[in-house]
């Protein structure tokens, strides 16, 4: 950065001496401008002619109303203010004047807060939400209590871990659940199989024992995946979903096989629609084989251990594989459900079965237009038996991992995300004008902050576990619980880390060799350091890319809307930069820019080359995913025989 850079900053400053910069209630932190207050003054008192039938506030009296507020605010003489604070003084602004006409105290009624503004409840009540959700009553519920939940949060940690958030340092994502729900948990059927099924809210309790036939079964694994999404804010797994379900198919028809398997799709879907969850948010591991993991382990089912192995029920885990893949298929043809995500389990024994399904799997990637590839046959893979965003590198050695595999005294998997926060990598660049070392230490920094969120996170758990708030998840066989939160990962991610190389070398990462060493040597340094922050603390965390576009988003918007990086983002933040200027000057901030989230590195089909840096990467980012664009059906018998060779990376997203 040169002088323009330095420029641009002391403008900024000059621009907000002597008024503070105000913290959003949509999570910004930006400079102070009165101009908002005449806009909101404008717009919401609109609702006094569409209901009240009395004129809304005019312009002038707007104009008048957010002097005198900014008089006020200026004479506190505070560093930050929040947007319901400033709100609530032109509140008593409006009050004062409602002595000399009664208008104005209808304003104030309709300016006010009720967890959100009276304004912005309305709209959302007219049904005006983005198109991507399901309008119901229940989504317009979540909706009001979130705005609530995401304040209380902020508002319960210690501040410089709020205003790093708002600031846009830092996302704590699903801030709304922050109190008061796990992130994600992946579920081990067999306890569920041996066990029995345990529902209770408040005083009201609903039991089922083990399931005995396959109908019981199916309707198990659908309904603790909508009993689990009252406790847990995002994802959710079944792991080895045909392995574990093959049991109960014994001595089935192909007819009543497909019977059941519509069922269970049809229950998943029902919950998926209602409660208008994301796509990711539900994922179902099958395979068309049984693991070499899982070949000579004992079979679970109908309450009791046998001494027969899963590896005996290998036709059957094949049956169902193929079903899932017909129904799959056609379902997709026929209806626009939107399915859970199914991970396709591989290993080295299954590539050649999925040669022989090659064509299939190619239909479902036309229709579905996305598949997962879960790669079990990395050097790793034994510790990679849980999903690819469910990491527990930490807790476990050879002999327990053999006791949860063998279900000795009912040990299983537990396996879950305490939660996510993710860091902003392009802004720790702006700040350092291209020396090395101050960006290591001021990402060392940041993971400071980001660890402290997650420490709070992981107290704010444990306060629920004592409480007995998370009674689902904390439900016990013998000693052994559905889910340990002591052992839940933590994940810390980063976001434009390919931006921030390439402002901070001024070269593309994958086009030359000094930005690309710097990268690598970047995470080495960071990884390190995590480590070195695990053995201190009481509990453990990974290193992701973040893949989530709406976090990209959000943190490249704030450095849009600050004076200070607001230049240096314009360099290399993508999306539509005319419009984003256009927005600006209306100060909306809702701007058509993001950072490169991992989902939009989609490399172009199978190429060693291409995929040698993601090689690299894997070494250094827990459970790495990689983006393939399969564009035929020889690219997908090319990544069957790339995964044959052996491959460090454990989650293929492949897309069409």
């Amino acid at each position: 950065m040169g002088k323009l850079d330095e420029l641009l900053r002391k403008v900024g400053k000059h621009k907000s001496k002597g008024m503070p910069y105000v913290r959003t209630s949509d999570g910004h932190l930006v400079p102070w401008n009165k101009r908002y207050i005449v806009d909101q003054l404008l717009r919401e008192t609109k609702l006094c002619e569409k209901l009240l039938r009395i004129k809304a506030i005019t312009k002038t009296e707007a104009e008048k109303i957010a002097s005198i507020v900014e008089e006020r605010v200026k004479k506190l003489d505070l560093k930050f203010v929040s947007a319901p604070l400033i709100r609530e003084m032109v509140n008593n602004v409006l009050l004062e004047l409602s002595e000399e006409n009664p208008r104005f105290a209808l304003y104030r009624n309709l300016c006010t807060r009720c967890g959100i503004p009276v304004y912005d409840a309305y709209t959302l009540l007219q049904g005006k939400v983005p198109k991507r959700y399901v309008i119901n009553p229940d989504l317009l519920y979540k909706k009001l209590a979130y705005n609530s939940s995401r304040e209380m949060a902020l508002l319960l940690m210690p501040l410089p871990l709020a205003d790093a958030h708002l600031k846009g340092d830092i996302n704590i994502h699903d801030l709304e659940n922050f109190l008061t729900k796990l992130y994600g948990i992946s579920y081990d059927l067999r306890f569920l199989f041996f066990h029995g099924l345990r529902m209770q809210i408040g005083l009201s309790l609903s039991i089922a024992k083990c399931a005995k036939q396959p109908d019981t079964a199916i309707i198990h694994a659908a309904k603790i995946l909508e009993r689990g999404s009252t406790f847990v804010s995002n994802s959710q797994v079944l792991l080895n979903f045909s392995t574990f379900l093959a049991p109960y198919f014994e001595k089935l028809s192909k007819r009543k096989m497909q019977h059941y398997l519509q069922t269970f799709l049809f229950e998943v879907m029902h919950h998926f629609i209602t409660h208008s969850l994301q796509k990711g948010s539900l994922s179902i591991q099958i395979s068309p084989h049984v693991t070499s993991l899982w070949k000579n382990k004992p079979i679970v089912y109908k309450g009791e251990v046998y001494d027969r192995v899963y590896g005996e029920f290998e036709d059957l885990t094949n049956i169902i594989f193929n079903l899932f893949i017909d129904l799959l298929t056609k379902r997709i043809r026929r209806e626009s459900f939107m399915l859970p995500i199914f991970e396709f389990l591989v290993d080295k024994d299954s590539i050649k079965i999925y040669k022989d399904n090659i064509i299939s799997l190619f239909s479902l990637l036309c229709t579905h237009g996305e598949i997962c590839i879960e790669n079990l046959s990395t050097p790793n893979w034994e510790k990679s038996i849980c999903s690819h965003h469910m990491y527990d590198y930490f807790s476990w050695d050879n002999e327990e991992i053999e006791d949860k595999l063998m279900f000795r005294n009912y040990s299983h998997f537990t396996l879950g995300i305490g939660g996510i926060v993710s860091i902003n990598l392009p802004r720790l660049a702006y700040r350092v004008k291209g020396e090395d070392e101050r960006l290591i230490d001021q990402v060392m920094r940041v993971i400071d902050v980001a660890y402290n969120v997650l420490s709070l996170k992981y107290e704010w758990l444990r306060k629920l576990e004592e409480n007995k708030i998370l009674s689902f998840s904390q439900r016990k066989l013998r000693e052994n619980k559905l889910l340990n939160i002591d052992k839940v990962n933590y994940i810390i991610g980063l976001v434009g880390l390919r931006d921030m190389v390439y402002y901070h070398t001024n070269a593309p990462p994958l086009k030359d060799n000094s930005s690309l060493n710097f990268m690598l040597t970047f995470l080495n340094e960071v990884r390190k350091y995590i480590r070195e922050l695990n053995e201190k603390s009481n509990f453990k965390v990974s290193l992701v890319e973040v893949k989530e576009e709406i976090v990209c988003k959000r943190l490249a918007v704030s450095d849009m809307l600050s004076p200070t990086y607001r230049y240096c983002a314009r360099k290399i933040v993508s999306g539509d930069l005319e419009r984003a200027s256009k927005l600006l000057k209306k100060r909306s901030r809702d701007l058509p820019v993001m950072y490169t989230s991992r989902s939009n590195l989609v490399i172009n089909g199978v190429n060693p080359e291409s995929l040698k840096l993601e090689e690299e990467l894997s070494s250094r980012i827990d459970g790495h995913t990689v983006y393939l664009k399969i564009n035929n059906i020889e690219d997908m018998l090319k990544l069957l025989e790339y995964l044959s060779k052996g491959s460090n990376i454990t989650h293929f997203i492949l897309t069409k």
